[in-house]
């Protein structure tokens, strides 16, 4: 690459290299601030041999990188995980990518049970950076969003009457044999519910 043969040359120093690659990577910060646009790949291009400067780094951790400086979120605001579900942990053990503070925060918390708004909480970060990070971590495939479900009352909550099913029992009419066969049917499902806790 051009950017090691100059390095070697004498012509650019360490520091000078690495600039070239973070105006490299700046550039990529600027297509997640594209709203609209078409991008089409072409595998049969010529490598741009002038631009390359034998620095690399994963896609992951420059789309990461990028995402991380922008100031704009507004543009991703339909994207951003809703503050209401959870994340959870879709990669094998610990993430072996570069993660901020933050985001390891918000990764620690990413088993599908709590809330972004109860991390958020926990953590002591606005909500929006709590769903950026989040955001983040979906993007690297470390995690997924997960809506929450809604929590459902103890059916023990909810005693059945048996005496006022009893009583309707003894009147036959169609709309009592509807209410017995439900009743029937919630007491069934009270019975399975427990045997599965």
């Amino acid at each position: 690459p051009l950017g090691l043969y100059l390095k070697a040359q004498g012509l650019l120093n360490t520091e000078q290299l690495n600039l070239l690659f973070a105006s490299q990577l700046h550039q990529v910060r600027q297509l997640f601030e594209i709203q609209k646009g078409v991008f089409k790949l072409d595998s049969k291009a010529p490598l741009p041999a002038q631009e390359m400067t034998g620095l690399s780094l994963r896609a992951t951790e420059v789309a990461l990188m990028a995402l991380r400086t922008i100031k704009n979120w507004k543009i991703l605001a339909d994207a951003l995980p809703d503050a209401s579900s959870a994340i959870r942990s879709i990669a094998p053990g610990k993430p072996q990518i570069h993660l901020h503070a933050l985001e390891w925060q918000v990764w620690e918390f990413a088993n599908g049970s709590i809330a972004l708004s109860a991390i958020a909480s926990q953590i002591n970060q606005p909500i929006a950076l709590v769903q950026q990070a989040a955001f983040r971590l979906i993007l690297a495939c470390l995690v997924e969003e997960v809506p929450l479900m809604a929590s459902t009352p103890e059916l023990s909550d909810y005693p059945v009457d048996l005496n006022l099913v009893n009583s309707l029992e003894s009147r036959q009419s169609p709309v009592m044999e509807t209410i017995k066969i439900s009743t029937l049917f919630l007491q069934n499902l009270v019975g399975f519910l427990r045997s599965n806790n």
